[in-house]
């Protein structure tokens, strides 16, 4: 019951988040980090979904590839968003960025496909499942894998341009006050931990 409890504070926390977001007049930046808020609400959901049925865990689980093919690449362009001299602009190579997501999108499609005791074989006990069944299996596997490395690289990147950002910043601004992006690197850390 503990993790319903904390799953539901950070989903309202995200959520409240979101809301505030949207409140000023949007740009580029602040449309980026309110799709990787959306990103944290929906991460955020687990335990609730596990609790309420198989169904709603059902969609909380096809969501997850989603979730996260689409945090990486946000929250990077968020920060290069912030990071930046110029005013940032979406442009065609920020699409590459996502060039993944409709490959999961097929995935997610794919897991709610599964009839409800597939589902349930597959994700939450041992027992055999139909081929069908276990190559979505294997594909969420290997999701999970190329996530992984994506991470690496993205945080990487991340505390590079952050290191970079702050390097600069000395140059430009005697007092550096609320200028300082330290919470972007605690947020890679809870990626990499995620």
């Amino acid at each position: 019951m503990l993790s319903v409890f904390f799953s539901s504070m950070a989903f309202a926390v995200a959520t409240f988040a979101v809301y505030l977001a949207s409140r000023s007049p949007l740009d580029h930046r602040r449309t980026l980090l309110i799709i990787t808020l959306l990103c944290f609400c929906v991460l955020s959901l687990g335990p609730v979904a596990f609790e309420i049925n198989i169904v709603a865990f059902k969609y909380y689980v096809a969501g997850i590839p989603l979730a996260f093919y689409i945090l990486l690449p946000s929250f990077y362009l968020y920060h290069q968003a912030l990071v930046s001299v110029k005013p940032w602009q979406w442009t065609r190579s920020v699409r590459k960025h996502f060039y993944l997501v409709p490959l999961v999108s097929v995935l997610s499609v794919s897991i709610l496909w599964l009839p409800d005791g597939e589902f349930h074989a597959m994700f939450l006990t041992d027992n055999e499942v139909s081929r069908f069944a276990a190559n979505i299996g294997l594909a969420f596997f290997a999701a999970i894998l190329v996530w992984i490395a994506l991470s690496i690289l993205y945080v990487a990147a991340i505390i590079k341009y952050t290191i970079d950002y702050h390097r600069n910043l000395r140059l430009i601004f005697t007092n550096q006050k609320g200028r300082k992006l330290w919470w972007v690197q605690g947020v890679s850390v809870l990626i990499i931990v995620s």
